[in-house]
């Protein structure tokens, strides 16, 4: 019982430490991360679409996460032709029904090239 409360008491005392320690990590974390775009190093992106797309590709050493990042992941799927389209919508674009909607397929033309007689 008395070790118990000796040990909620360290715990206590050492939670405003740890939290120090856990700020400054996070610190140089984002310090490196502005360095790489400040060098224009190229190993950097930004936005859940280009992150998700180099996660995808073993792109990412480093993945830094806002936690209250309030983005959804849907994916539509095209009964006819079973194309599926993911999506990525805040709460905001939620609201908007026309990512929800079967847009018109526009064809695709060809052009030739003409060759005039010479």
């Amino acid at each position: 019982m008395i070790r118990s409360i000796f040990f909620m008491q360290a715990i206590e005392l050492a939670s405003e430490s740890l939290a120090n320690v856990k700020f400054i990590q996070e610190k140089k974390l984002i310090g490196r991360y502005f360095d790489q775009i400040s060098q224009d190093t190229g190993k950097f992106c930004f936005g859940v679409d280009d992150t998700l797309r180099a996660l995808e590709m073993g792109a990412v050493e480093t993945l830094i996460c806002w936690e209250n990042l309030d983005i959804q992941r849907y994916v539509l799927k095209n009964h006819s032709t079973g194309d599926e389209t993911v999506l990525h919508l805040s709460t905001e674009q939620e609201k908007d029904m026309t990512h929800f909607q079967v847009r018109p397929v526009t064809p695709k033309l060809r052009t030739r090239e003409k060759r005039w007689p010479s």
